[in-house]
Formats: structure tokens, sequence, C-alpha cells
């Protein structure tokens, strides 16, 4: 009883018990000597009844002391009272939820010591929290027995007519089932002001799932911070974790990360599902002309291969696509990720570590006393990662990696900007692909239309280039339901190859607009030309376009 939990109780019996200073030293003592909590000890001697042990610290504490056969009403409150606090946390810390009165939930706890109890359960559940005394040892056996066992409520919506889990653990497993089910590459979870909103993305498209109360979504975040092994009563801070789903035979990461907001704690999941296999150069959708120029690229034996692009575009299904090219079994290869987003033989595989220091500049630099020929950087986020990318390049590696830049010829400031020197960037750089993932339209469920001036303007179109053809759209099957994203997305790329004549510019200091002009007058394709290509063969939406470029800009000619 109170276990850890000596000096305390020894202070309860002190201040209203008939104890004196010099018996409890004693006792604290031969306890600390046998390795035994002071109240077991007590009662053990007969020197004081658990009654009396109980008030002393219920009075020393200033809460009050009930006992659970002395009300009638005990037991019903109790089984209401059980699905407010998810059975792992409520077992973690030793806290049993009693009865809710208005917005104040009653708990008892086995460590009703524990000065910070009241006020993390408080921040967790969004209500008023206090404690009663009640038998530790009682409550110990409530939570192993009685509380796993006991009924719990629906978390879903009543009216729902979907068929709703019956407890938080199944609909958090339902979540994430019908998340990988359905290729979500991250799920997301949001406390709003009046309700908690869950949704997950599948082919770049939020799609949202029937949500819980706020109240309700308090639990499933706890649930979730419990999987995902993180600090389950702070929600002041952002936390990340992992965890791991097994669903038919598939063994699916999870990467999970908090944010505080003003409504509760968001939750965003991503799924890194380890079965997937990526994509060989032939299946990214590269044009022929442009898939020949990037495999001589890659097969040059130094220099700097970047993919870029905002969050989402594909960058590392091309860089792996990329390496897929190598002999990876006449050549070493070493990757510096965060996350490892797929677990390749012959790779050597590392993750970063923010929390002891492991991070891509410090991880580069143990690469480099490993002799590798190939290196792989998940991306660059800083001087010192660009820095020695660049060093690695110019000292005869291989260097693929990802920026997040607008289009290809933006890679070259970028660098200058994380301080790298021009003349540096032009000797190291090989070539840069840039991309975006643009949502196919199902030819079942699309239709033929004639586009507007205002259409065409915006996607830098002209009535002569359109040669009088239609472009497709999606039929709305249900209100608010389209069927532009059931055939999946489809690549669209832009290639900057550093010849020597772009090196001279680059290293002459030449401005993204003058890099952009120049290599377009070298013949490259631009993202918009690739993506209008697309729509006028029926694939894509001009929506999708607009969406993931913009209103076209007066773009310098050929």
């Amino acid at each position: 009883m109170f276990d850890h939990r000596n000096r305390d109780l020894a202070a309860a019996l002190s201040s209203h018990s008939s104890f004196r200073d010099d018996v409890l030293q004693t006792l604290l003592d031969e306890a600390r000597e046998q390795q035994r909590s002071l109240g077991e000890l007590l009662l053990a001697r007969g020197s004081i009844s658990r009654l009396e042990l109980l008030t002393a610290v219920s009075t020393f504490l200033g809460i009050p002391f009930r006992d659970p056969d002395a009300d009638p009403e005990f037991e019903a409150n109790l089984s209401k009272a059980q699905s407010c606090i998810p059975l792992e946390i409520a077992q973690a810390r030793g806290v049993l939820p009693l009865r809710r009165e208005g917005d104040c939930l009653w708990i008892a706890a086995i460590d009703p010591f524990d000065p910070d109890l009241c006020t993390d359960f408080a921040h967790l559940l969004g209500c008023s929290v206090r404690l009663e005394l009640i038998d530790p040892d009682w409550v110990h056996q409530q939570l192993s027995h009685s509380y796993s066992t006991a009924p719990t409520t629906s978390i879903r919506e009543s009216g729902d007519a979907s068929d709703a889990p019956a407890s938080v653990i199944e609909y958090v497993d339902f979540l994430l089932q019908t998340a990988i089910l359905d290729g979500a590459s991250d799920l997301h979870l949001e406390p709003m002001q009046q309700s908690f909103r869950i949704r997950y993305r599948v082919h770049g498209e939020l799609r949202h799932i029937p949500t819980p109360s706020r109240l309700e979504g308090a639990s499933i975040t706890a649930r979730l911070k419990v999987m995902g092994h993180l600090n389950v009563t702070e929600n002041r801070v952002p936390q990340d974790g992992r965890l791991t789903v097994s669903l038919q035979d598939r063994q699916v990461d999870v990467r999970i990360s908090t944010l505080p907001t003003h409504c509760g704690e968001s939750i965003v999941l991503r799924f890194l599902d380890q079965a997937r296999i990526p994509l060989s150069l032939d299946q990214l959708g590269l044009p022929p002309d442009m898939l020949h120029a990037v495999r001589k690229v890659i097969r040059q034996p130094n220099g700097i291969l970047l993919a870029t692009g905002p969050t989402g575009s594909g960058k590392t299904t091309t860089l792996y696509s990329a390496l897929r090219e190598l002999d990876l079994d006449g050549s070493k290869l070493l990757t510096v990720e965060d996350p490892v987003e797929f677990d390749i033989d012959g790779m050597v595989q590392v993750q970063t570590q923010a929390s002891i220091g492991l991070d891509f500049a410090r991880t580069l630099r143990a690469f480099l006393r490993h002799d590798p020929d190939t290196l792989f950087i998940g991306e660059i986020r800083d001087a010192e990662t660009a820095k020695i990318a660049v060093q690695a390049s110019l000292t005869g590696h291989r260097v693929f990696s990802s920026l997040h830049t607008q289009d290809a010829a933006g890679a070259v400031p970028r660098f200058v900007d994380l301080g790298v020197e021009p003349y540096l960037v032009a000797a190291a750089l090989s070539g840069v692909i840039a991309q975006r993932l643009l949502r196919k339209l199902h030819p079942q469920c699309s239709e033929s239309y004639v586009p507007d001036d205002a259409e065409l303007d915006a996607l830098g179109l002209d009535r002569v280039t359109l040669a009088g053809r239609p472009l497709q759209r999606a039929i709305a099957h249900t209100p608010g339901q389209h069927h532009v994203d059931d055939m999946g997305r489809i690549g669209i790329f832009e290639f900057l190859p550093i010849c020597d004549a772009l090196r001279e510019e680059i290293s002459a200091g030449a401005s993204h607009r003058q890099l952009r002009t120049f290599a377009r007058r070298q013949g490259m394709r631009t993202l918009r030309e690739h993506g209008i290509a697309l729509l006028l063969e029926g694939i894509t939406t001009s929506q999708e376009l607009l969406q993931h470029l913009g209103i076209a800009e007066s773009e310098p000619p050929k």
C-alpha cells in the first residue's frame, strides 16, 4: 500500500496520528532495510488499522475518503464512468474513474500522493477532475479485473447508421484498417471547437470519416498516444512516436506526430507500408526523351541528382526508382532518411534520430568514412547537409537527394541560399527532376466539354494549340463525390540536365529566371507542358493542373 511513498505516508501519520517522529523514523529505516512499503509494514504488525491509515492520508491530503461498500449507487456510477478513460491510460497511471458529476470527473488512484494527477487528467480529458481516496489495493483490483471486463459505450455518434465499433480500442483499429486498406498515405485527427474531425489522404485528397464527439475524440487521441509510446498526459508540447500495424500479413510502420492546438491535440499518422515495392523508372511516366536523359545522369560515376517538389509529390519514389538502376551487388550504397520509406535489400539504410543527435549531417560525415559509391540523402534541409553533399559529389561519389523547390531551376538558388558557392554548385550538380502528382480521370466517369477563354488563359493554352479538341472533366456520381481519383495518380515532370554551358551560367551567378530561360532555350520541357499533354489526352483535368501548378504565367520562349 502506497508503494514508493514512505516519506509522504510518514508525514501523513506524523500530522494526523499518535505516532512520534522518532518512532516513524525507526519504522522508515526498517521498511527500507526490508524493502517493504511503510503501509504494508504497519498493517502487518497491527500498529494501525487500515481504516485509521486511510483516514490519516485523507486528512493529510485534504480529499474525501470513500468506502465503496457503504455507497449503494457506487457500482452503477462506476460502470458509467469507466468509458471516460481508456483502459491503457487508466492502468498506466493507476487511476480509476468513479463517477461523473456535470463537467467534473471524480477519480481514485493507487498513488493519491501524485501532485500532478488531477492536472494531467484535466488537460487530457478537457474537464474538471477531482480525487477521492479509496483503498489503493481495491483500486488495483478493479483495474486488473472488473475494469477490463466492464461494458464500454460506443464512441460513434448516436443515430449513425453505419456499423459502430463498441469501444475506443475497436474504433482506433477500425480507423487504421480503413485508412491502410484504402491506400491512405496519412490519417488526420483534428479537434474543433464543437466537433472532432477525422480524415485520411488518398491520392492527395482528404476523405472524411464519420466522427465521434469531441469528448470521445480525446479518448481516441489518448489511445493513439499509448500505441505510439508517447506521454499520454502531456498535451502542451508536440510529440513524435511510431508504431507497427499488422494487417493481412502486412507490416505497416506508422509515424505519429502530435500538435497542441487551441481546441486540443491534433494528431497526424503517416503510413509507411514496407510491402510496397518502388516502381522502376519505366513505370514513373517520364516521357521517353526525358527518361533517356535521366538514365544518362544516373550512370555518371559522380554528381548530384536532385528530385524537387512539394511534400507528397513523389520525390522519394522517383529517387528510389533511380537507385534501382544501379548495381547494388557490385557497389556500396548508403542511405540516410527520415523516415526510411522502403526497406531495400542491398542498401545500408540509416534512420535519423534527432533525440540523440543523429541528424543528416552527422550521418553523412560517418558515411564518407565507409567507402561508399552512392549516397542517398532523404532531404537536404540545412547548410551543413548541403555542403557535405557537394563535398561528396566533388570527391567522386554519386549523391541522390531531394529539395523543396517549385521547379528544377529553383534548385540552384536554393543551394546558394544554403551557403554553397555558385561555382561549387555548378561543379557538383548533374541534374534536377521537378515533379508533381495529378489524379487521373476515370474514363467511365467523365464527359467532354469546350473550355471558355478564362480557363484557357489560366492553363496557358490557346485555341490554336487546342485545335478544336474538347477537354475532359469528372462527372459527379453523387453530391460532393467525384471519380477523378479512382484510377490513382500520374506524375508530371521536368528535367534539367546540367551541361557545360549551364555550368557557366550557374558559376556566373545567374538568377532563377535567367537559369529557367536558358534551360527553356536548351529544350527543357516544363511541368506545365507535360501536364497539358496529359490534359489533351484526357488523362487528367484542368482542375488538377491548376490546383498543383496555379495559373499560368508568361514563359520564356524556347
